[in-house]
């Protein structure tokens, strides 16, 4: 009988069209968090400036906190299974150099501010600073 044979081994994608799916999945994925935290933001901001001073504000914020983390949360559980091997290092080096700016500068911010040099630790500049250092970081072992 002449036809097909079947075999045991379903057909494996190319290189090129797995590249292509990881890419659409990625991007895919940071295109749902950067909608999530416009929504959040804009109906959070939208929601205070109505109400500030008001018991309205404060329930926009404890809506919002509650709304990012779940967004983050889920985000970030389907980026880290989406990204290649690659990026995941990359943002294990931001996560590092991260944690080691926080480390540093807080703890010498702190002594200073404890012996008197300077003023109190500032934690939205040691924040702004770590997330600078970690962005840094990732972008440097990711394109290198």
């Amino acid at each position: 009988m002449m036809g097909k044979t079947m075999s045991a081994e379903p057909e494996t994608p190319s290189g090129e069209a797995r590249l292509k799916a990881y890419h659409r999945r990625y991007t895919g994925i940071i295109v749902r968090l950067m909608i999530a935290g416009g929504l959040i933001g804009g109906v959070v901001g939208a929601v205070t400036a109505a109400g500030e001073g008001t018991t309205l504000a404060q329930a926009a914020a404890i809506i919002g906190v509650a709304l990012f983390v779940i967004a983050a949360g889920l985000g970030s559980y389907h980026y880290f299974r989406a990204v290649d091997e690659l990026e995941l290092e990359a943002n294990k080096w931001a996560g590092l150099a991260g944690i080691n700016a926080y480390l540093l500068l807080y703890v010498g911010w702190r002594f200073l501010a404890w012996s008197g040099v300077t003023a109190n630790a500032n934690g939205d500049v040691i924040f702004g600073i770590t997330m600078l250092v970690a962005c840094a970081a990732f972008l440097y072992r990711r394109f290198r």
